[in-house]
């Protein structure tokens, strides 16, 4: 009967991690189906334990233990690279002075969750005060949103008419850039602040196999080296900033680089999913899409958050 069906319908409901439509609607269908096996109360347990049953292990991931030994990424650093180091919480709390960045290029490595963006946003405001203009490049396209957004500039994506400062750019499009718009721009104008935004992941794009990447890769580290040295100063930021990426930095460039470190030990209390089989990974992002997706049917805020990322350098050990 319908109305018995909506009343299956709506208790399914009540549980939303779990509750698929199209399952729903089979299961019904088939209950009642005299030419098929129908489910009794005890199958309808078995596949809720089934179901249920996940192969992980919940462990308290810290972020800069024992096992994150990120100041190992720093080895053998050029000596030509000035390093200073703080013990902050908060970026802003140990790099406080601007003065001394003009015409160089400032790195700064710090824990996820001190305050980068936050930086970067309190720096651009000093600047603008100054009447200078803003370029961002970023190695994702979601981050280029996130920073026009941000940053109260133009997207690369969106602003079509022509592209110079006040913009920000994915990597493999920075030959957007117009260093003859800018030229002429600055007659009448100042110059501008570069942000590299997850730096270390630029430099690894560069040299990624993707077709326009290894088509153009020379002209885009080309373009990239003439933007950084002609940027009034550059923040290049990154939780996991390695001594060969600023060396590339160095080689292409002719800007002094100070690689500001941040050797506070953030601890953020995380619990983690380790996933031996990686079919019970995708079943859990499903089970996750799926839950969300019915808590908006349901006019609910979603406030669950799935994050899935590999653990090829051993971060989520236990100590």
């Amino acid at each position: 009967h319908r109305s018995i069906f909506q009343l299956f319908i709506g208790f399914s409901q009540r549980c939303v991690d779990k509750f698929d439509e199209g399952a729903a609607h089979d299961l019904w269908n088939h209950t009642y189906d005299t030419h098929a096996s129908n489910i009794t109360i005890s199958s309808l347990i078995w596949i809720h334990r089934a179901v249920d049953c996940k192969k992980r292990t919940k462990i308290d991931y810290r972020v800069f233990n024992g096992t994150n030994k990120r100041f190992e990424d720093l080895e053998g650093l050029d000596d030509e690279i000035q390093l200073e180091t703080f013990h902050s919480r908060f970026i802003s709390d140990g790099i406080t002075d601007f003065s001394n960045f003009e015409g160089k290029t400032i790195a700064i490595k710090s824990a996820t969750g001190s305050g980068k963006t936050w930086f970067m946003e309190k720096y651009v405001a000093d600047m603008r005060r100054r009447n200078m203009h803003v370029l961002s490049i970023v190695s994702r396209r979601t981050m280029a949103s996130f920073h026009a957004d941000k940053f109260q500039i133009h997207c690369y994506m969106d602003y079509k008419q022509h592209h110079c400062v006040d913009e920000v750019y994915q990597f493999d499009s920075i030959e957007k850039f117009d260093f003859m718009d800018y030229n002429t721009m600055r007659e009448h104008d100042n110059d501008y602040v570069l942000l590299l935004d997850e730096v270390n992941s630029i430099m690894w794009h560069a040299l990624n196999g993707m077709k326009k990447a290894s088509k153009y890769r020379l002209e885009f580290i080309h373009k990239l080296a003439q933007i950084i040295d002609s940027a009034y100063c550059v923040i290049a930021s990154d939780a996991d900033i390695m001594a060969h990426t600023l060396k590339f930095i160095r080689d292409i460039t002719t800007k002094p680089i100070v690689l500001h470190a941040n050797e506070y030990k953030q601890i953020l209390p995380q619990i983690v999913n380790i996933y031996e089989d990686k079919t019970d990974l995708i079943n859990e992002m499903e089970r996750e899409m799926r839950t969300a997706y019915n808590l908006m049917k349901l006019n609910m805020p979603v406030t669950r958050t799935f994050f899935c990322c590999s653990d090829r350098k051993g971060r989520f050990e236990q100590e």
